[in-house]
């Protein structure tokens, strides 16, 4: 009987040999094989426990997309050299604010063709005659202008002189008058005698300031109405007279001299088609004369400048990229599949790779109608981003053109949502599924998915229910407990 429990000790012995052999040669493959990827992955034997295992949950499903691209001015200028030269010096830098009509460089006079001097000399003198011509003609203008008024002043004089000889109201409009006046006097009085019953009381008295109002009132209306009744009946004076015939002889002289400045002016008319040609002759010189010397056409700063004096450049050739920072964009392409998600306004966080511990934010401002065609034949629709500018800043900061990075697209935030960590999905022949600990036991489940986001996945018509624990595809080694 002894003999017998020590071959059956050995046997069980054995046993457990032979299953820790398996179980080593069985992690091993399973190491071997990458069998922790999703693809690779399948439900384990009941008994190999602990598991480490993630929760199916009731989550907010906030829905974004991420697109790459990168940093564009509002406006860009590539500035060139017009014509073959030595560069004498330069005038800005990389990085500097320019005006428009800024001069960024200036090439040698002894490395400059004859023809660019004879232009400057050119404009320097079609300038000259060009300005004496406009400032002639605008004096003239203004003294013709000036006679004109005096004129006018003359005969406004004149006539009011002669209408002080008419009488100034007919014998309707007098008697009318003096029937405003009588009316105007009567209602005076009566004001008058309403106020006295009441002018002793104190000054913030109601019915004292109503009638005290109301006097007022009526002295005004009857002086108003006097003077008019005065002045119909009595006409004018002889001293109203006098004063109207010196503004007239006044006036008079006012417009002699007028006349005479005008006149002075006369020797001074130009030909009109002389002025066009000296314009055309002045436009032509500076198209010429400013290529030894490059402007700014843009207002803004200075993202590239290749100028180094002594150098010798040709026509055409770059001198500088001037870019306005003031308003800057963020360019992605979106392919057909994302377009309908994506609507102007939405809101956007942009990380570039030259300063990944920055978040800019921005909103989309523009969404191309037209597709452009790609490498492999997806097409792909141009997204405008507006980077937002700092509180109380003028501009971004530390952003150029041509900087790349990513976007990051809020597009919704839904509620609710049945989801799982995106490690507990499998996928085999058969198809996608999980597999949920039931009596620690994993039991197989197929799913149908729906949005990733963010490391989870949404579940769409399945028994998996909030609170499930699931069997992610890596097993912990004998004596470790879930993390």
């Amino acid at each position: 009987m002894k003999r017998m429990k020590q071959w059956m000790n050995g046997k069980r012995m054995k046993k457990k040999s032979l299953r820790t052999i398996f179980l080593l040669g069985f992690f091993g493959v399973l190491a071997m094989s990458g069998c922790s990827s999703a693809d690779q992955s399948f439900a384990l034997p009941a008994g190999h426990g602990p598991y480490r295992t993630v929760e199916a949950e009731i989550t907010d499903f906030p829905q974004s997309l991420s697109l790459v691209g990168y940093v564009e001015s509002a406006k860009s200028e590539t500035v060139k050299w017009k014509v073959n030269g030595v560069i004498e010096s330069c005038g800005a830098a990389s990085g500097d604010a320019v005006e428009r009509g800024d001069i960024l460089a200036r090439l040698e006079n002894d490395s400059l063709s004859p023809t660019v001097f004879e232009a400057e000399a050119t404009k320097i003198t079609a300038d000259t005659a060009i300005d004496r011509m406009l400032i002639s003609a605008a004096a003239k203008v203004k003294a013709y202008q000036e006679m004109i008024d005096k004129e006018k002043a003359l005969a406004d004089a004149k006539k009011f002189l002669e209408g002080l000889n008419y009488p100034v109201a007919s014998a309707s409009d007098l008697k009318s008058a003096e029937k405003a006046m009588i009316a105007a006097r009567d209602a005076y009085e009566i004001a008058q005698a309403d106020f006295e019953g009441v002018k002793l009381r104190a000054e913030t008295d109601p019915e004292r300031y109503q009638k005290k109002d109301a006097l007022q009132k009526a002295m005004n209306a009857f002086f108003q109405a006097n003077n008019v009744y005065v002045y119909y009946r009595d006409g004018v004076g002889e001293a109203a007279k006098a004063q109207a015939r010196a503004a007239v002889l006044t006036a008079q002289a006012a417009y002699d001299a007028a006349v005479r400045a005008y006149e002075d002016f006369g020797d001074l008319s130009y030909n009109s088609n002389e002025l066009t040609a000296k314009l055309k002759e002045a436009d032509k010189a500076t198209t010429v004369a400013d290529r030894r010397s490059p402007t700014a056409a843009i207002s803004g700063t200075i993202s590239e400048m290749n100028c180094e004096a002594g150098t010798y450049v040709q026509a055409n050739d770059i001198l500088a990229k001037i870019d306005d920072l003031n308003t800057l964009y963020f360019r992605i392409n979106a392919s057909e599949f994302d377009l309908d998600k994506l609507k102007v306004g939405m809101e956007t966080d942009i990380v570039l790779d030259a300063n990944p511990g920055v978040s800019l934010t921005g909103s989309i401002a523009a969404i191309d109608a037209t597709a452009k065609a790609a490498a492999d034949s997806v097409p792909t629709y141009s997204v405008l981003i507006r980077i937002a500018k700092p509180a109380g800043g003028e501009s971004v900061g530390n952003v150029y053109p041509s900087m790349t990075g990513a976007a990051l697209i809020h597009l919704n935030n839904r509620e609710g949502v049945l989801s799982i960590p995106i490690e507990a999905l499998r996928t085999d022949e058969k198809g996608t599924y999980v597999e949920k600990l039931v009596n620690d036991e994993p039991r197989r489940i197929d799913v149908e998915t729906g949005e990733f986001m963010a490391g989870r996945v949404e579940l769409l018509g399945t028994s998996i229910q909030s609170g499930d624990r699931l069997v992610v595809p890596d097993v912990l080694p004998a004596g470790l407990s879930e993390p």
